[in-house]
């Protein structure tokens, strides 16, 4: 990428981080906020996800799942839809997604029965 596409990125992905995840993102400055942008891409590109469209998902999953993709080791449900050479990026992406998704109902599920 050249410097500009570079910093193009950047200026979208902290305006998008900034309005998705408000609440996340309200006491971190834009510096910061860019470094987990560099941690998620950092993350991406080591699971093969090379698109900036596909490395802006996996950031958005990541951030979802409170930076575990991201992290030193992720969990191993995570490391297997990563490694799963069967799916394509787009199917390991919609697989995190539901990860996520189950994750919320059952947070949302275990919240409603105290």
């Amino acid at each position: 990428m050249t410097k500009a596409c570079d910093n193009r990125f950047y200026h979208y992905a902290v305006l998008y981080l900034r309005e998705e995840f408000a609440e996340k993102t309200k006491t971190l400055n834009d510096e910061e906020i860019k470094d987990l942008i560099d941690d998620g891409l950092r993350a991406a590109h080591a699971n093969h996800f090379s698109t900036q469209a596909d490395a802006m998902a996996f950031i958005d999953i990541d951030m979802r799942l409170e930076n575990v993709l991201s992290g030193d080791a992720p969990p191993l449900w995570a490391q297997k839809i990563l490694t799963d050479a069967s799916l394509t990026n787009e199917q390991k992406l919609d697989r995190l997604r539901d990860a996520y998704c189950t994750f919320e109902w059952l947070e949302q599920t275990h919240d409603a029965t105290k």
